[in-house]
């Protein structure tokens, strides 16, 4: 949010309903909570604010007080989106900026590069493959048998059996 003068509580619950908007059109609530990170700045605890997130969806979270790591990780987005974004774009206002910023965080989230992960989207893709393939293609684990699976005979044989008679077969029919 671009501002010379302070944000109220006002203008955070106006920032969630554009925010849910811009990601699922005209609804009254997301299809599914959605986290809603901020710091312990007083709009966005104020009652007024929290009630609004969580009537429409928001599960609203703070970051730890005093928090270097992920005061940390905010200030480095900031200075990204500065340096690589505001400094080259003509911005001669603050409503031009605000035009620009759907743009700047498509770029960002889809083509900036990122230490170690490509762009964040590359980097989803590359996880919710990975998970599929895992779930997909898992081999797994031997479990205890029980008395009912042994009675039917559904029991895996252990590694060494297998092998024992795959070379019982063998020499069968070499003989």
């Amino acid at each position: 949010m671009a501002t010379t003068g302070g944000v109220d509580s006002g203008d955070i619950r106006d920032l969630m309903i554009e925010s849910l908007e811009a990601c699922f059109g005209l609804v009254n609530s997301s299809p599914a909570p959605l986290e809603w990170l901020s710091d312990d700045g007083s709009p966005y605890t104020a009652r007024e604010t929290r009630a609004l997130a969580r009537e429409i969806g928001f599960v609203p979270l703070t970051t730890p007080i005093e928090s270097p790591q992920s005061n940390g990780m905010a200030e480095a987005f900031v200075k990204t989106l500065k340096r690589d974004y505001a400094r080259v774009s003509p911005c001669p206002d603050a409503s031009s900026v605000l035009r620009q910023l759907d743009g700047w965080f498509e770029h960002y989230n889809t083509v900036h590069p990122h230490k170690a992960l490509g762009s964040p989207r590359e980097f989803r893709k590359l996880l919710v493959a990975e998970t599929t393939e895992n779930a997909v293609g898992a081999v797994r684990r031997p479990h205890e048998c029980t008395l009912s699976a042994d009675a039917i005979g559904s029991s895996p044989k252990p590694p060494q059996a297998v092998a024992r008679s795959a070379r019982l077969d063998a020499s069968a029919a070499v003989d």
